[in-house]
């Protein structure tokens, strides 16, 4: 078993410089609504949840989960929601609309790489998925790497969508990038370019906001301050890692979810810029908690 390491560089750089910011509430980057068009599916607003999981159907889903859980699901699908074929991500933002990205499932067939650095829309209130902002390649698209956008978080204070894309990134050359972008105007407004990420999430930590996001090419996680306005700050720093941790000990950061200030819920899975059949997916789960005192990212055991 390998050794689990984790870092505070990102943090304590961090508390150097900011002694006179307003301390963020958590509250105020935990906004995300359902859209307005679910009550007019016949299903349960309550008890429903968006899905790009489905091995036998492609595209976005809404999941209305059974009080029996012996009971089978009951499924709501837009006719526009298979136009983009398979897909991934999922964000939800303070109006209810969702932001989604295609991803390659088992082959490129309804997946070409051109299209792999687009993010969709689905408007809160009819439903419909529209496209919503192609994002720059740095070079021609590559069949050898089928990936293009794999990550996107929401800022509630400043509405902006945040993209991490590995597209046009090669095993040995990182053209990956994160972009800021105004949810309103479309307008990129940052970007962090020459690095290869996985999942991102906005998070608050001990009072301060970051961009936590992982590598696509190690276990490990990085912080990235962010500025009032939603800007970047300074370079990713390293914050943590899942290396040795679960079956394989190599495992990426998918996702990560902000639970609560200081608590973060972090989804690992197999992920080497190549397609896995549906059966090796495993993902594993694990928790984080930020311990002022000790000023760092501490597993919860």
């Amino acid at each position: 078993m390998k050794k689990i390491f984790f870092y505070t560089t990102a943090l304590i750089a961090f508390f150097s410089c900011a002694e006179k910011e307003e301390e963020a509430s958590a509250a105020e980057y935990q906004c995300k609504t359902m859209p307005a068009f679910v009550k007019n599916t016949g299903l349960n607003p309550a008890r429903v949840a968006f899905s790009t999981s489905e091995m036998r159907s492609m595209g976005l889903h809404l999941k209305e989960m059974p009080a029996d859980m012996r009971a089978p699901a009951k499924t709501y699908q837009h006719s526009s929601w298979k136009t983009a074929g398979w897909l991934s991500p999922i964000q939800l933002d303070k109006m209810g609309n969702l932001f989604t990205a295609p991803a390659p499932f088992v082959n490129v067939l309804n997946n070409p790489v051109k299209d792999q650095n687009t993010i969709y829309k689905v408007n809160s209130a009819d439903g419909v998925l529209a496209e919503f902002l192609k994002l720059p390649w740095p070079k021609e698209p590559d069949s050898r790497n089928p990936f293009g956008i794999v990550g996107l978080a929401y800022n509630c204070k400043n509405n902006i969508v945040y993209a991490s894309t590995v597209a046009g990134s090669t095993p040995k050359e990182q053209l990956g990038c994160i972009y800021a972008i105004d949810a309103g105007t479309k307008q990129i407004v940052d970007e962090i370019k020459g690095r290869d990420f996985f999942g991102i999430q906005v998070v608050v930590a001990a009072g301060r906001v970051f961009l936590l996001a992982g590598s696509a090419r190690s276990s490990d996680f990085y912080a990235i301050k962010l500025k009032q306005n939603g800007k970047f700050s300074g370079e990713p720093q390293l914050a943590g890692s899942i290396e040795g941790l679960g079956a394989r000990g190599n495992d990426k950061v998918k996702k990560i979810i902000f639970k609560a200030e200081n608590d973060i819920q972090v989804k690992g899975l197999e992920f080497d810029f190549n397609l896995i059949a549906p059966t090796e997916k495993q993902e594993s789960n694990y928790e984080f908690y930020y311990d002022y005192e000790a000023g760092k990212w501490m597993l919860k055991l």
